[in-house]
Protein backbone atom coordinates (compact mmCIF):
# COMPACT_ATOMS: atom_id res chain seq x y z
CA UNK A 1 0.00 0.00 0.00
CA UNK A 2 1.32 3.96 -0.76
CA UNK A 3 1.90 5.80 2.01
CA UNK A 4 -0.37 8.41 2.89
CA UNK A 5 2.78 10.73 2.97
CA UNK A 6 3.33 10.29 -0.92
CA UNK A 7 -0.01 10.42 -1.88
CA UNK A 8 -0.47 14.14 -0.15
CA UNK A 9 -0.91 16.94 -2.76
CA UNK A 10 -0.88 14.24 -6.09
CA UNK A 11 -3.23 15.59 -8.55
CA UNK A 12 -5.30 12.61 -9.68
CA UNK A 13 -6.24 14.73 -12.43
CA UNK A 14 -3.34 13.98 -14.36
CA UNK A 15 -3.87 10.14 -13.95
CA UNK A 16 -5.57 9.56 -17.21
CA UNK A 17 -2.45 11.66 -19.02
CA UNK A 18 0.14 10.08 -17.21
CA UNK A 19 -1.47 6.61 -18.08
CA UNK A 20 -1.38 7.44 -21.82
CA UNK A 21 2.50 8.48 -21.93
CA UNK A 22 3.13 5.23 -20.17
CA UNK A 23 1.61 3.37 -22.77
CA UNK A 24 3.45 5.45 -25.24
CA UNK A 25 6.39 4.35 -23.27
CA UNK A 26 5.63 0.88 -23.26
CA UNK A 27 5.08 0.75 -26.94
CA UNK A 28 8.84 2.37 -28.07
CA UNK A 29 10.35 0.18 -25.50
CA UNK A 30 8.52 -3.18 -25.49
CA UNK A 31 7.71 -2.73 -22.01
CA UNK A 32 4.93 -3.61 -20.05
CA UNK A 33 5.02 -0.58 -16.97
CA UNK A 34 1.81 0.42 -15.14
CA UNK A 35 1.44 3.26 -12.62
CA UNK A 36 0.63 1.77 -9.07
CA UNK A 37 -0.26 5.02 -7.82
CA UNK A 38 -4.15 5.27 -7.27
CA UNK A 39 -6.31 7.01 -5.09
CA UNK A 40 -8.49 4.86 -2.21
CA UNK A 41 -11.58 4.12 -2.82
Amino acid sequence: MTPEWILQGYEWQTLELMDERHEEFNEEYGTDFKFLLRPKE
